[in-house]
């Protein structure tokens, strides 16, 4: 395995060129050099992994976030979780539906505002999230098997500053 510079220290004496070759596979070398490209390659691959084991509990990655972002924030409106989330307003009805019809979710209209619908985590809500954590931790235990823990950590602290960076993805929050 070729070490790579700036995460695993100094770059091995290889050319960054022949490293590039044999490090990706059967990739053409301007495929393999573009770290644009094997971002979007690996990230195609976690995706399908994610969405296939999410769908054992008949749930997407949309359905995760929601959950996820609604322990994290308490009851919120509906509006607000589109927005941190990026996902079209129209589409997020449909997922809050899906999560409301098996408990998961509670949506109500904003006593405030009238116009406005809050939703909030149910204690079934609180249950599935538990299990889509097991799934989406056992897919990164997987595609992250062959690096060390140090790469895993350095490998989530570079995507957490590219996410921050990015004006497209809401900002994750860092705890």
């Amino acid at each position: 395995m070729h070490s790579v510079e700036g995460v695993d220290g100094p770059a091995n004496s290889a050319s960054s060129s022949s490293a590039s070759r044999t490090s990706a596979g059967t990739l053409p070398p301007d495929l393999a050099a573009s770290t644009g490209f094997l971002l979007g390659k690996v990230g195609a691959s976690v995706t399908r992994r994610l969405a296939n084991a999410l769908s054992l509990l008949g749930l997407r990655q949309k359905h995760f976030a929601v959950l996820a972002l609604l322990e994290d924030s308490g009851s919120c409106a509906q509006q607000s979780v589109a927005a941190r989330l990026n996902l079209d307003p129209s589409g997020l009805v449909s997922v809050i539906d899906d999560l409301r019809r098996r408990g998961a979710v509670e949506r109500e209209r904003d006593p405030e505002d009238r116009r406005r619908h809050t939703v909030r985590l149910t204690e079934v809500g609180r249950a599935l999230l538990a299990e889509c954590r097991e799934l989406v931790a056992s897919v990164d235990a997987e595609w992250l098997a062959p690096l060390s823990e140090e790469q895993r950590r350095q490998l989530h602290a570079i995507l957490l500053r590219l996410a921050e960076a990015d004006p497209v993805i809401p900002s994750p929050r860092i705890s």
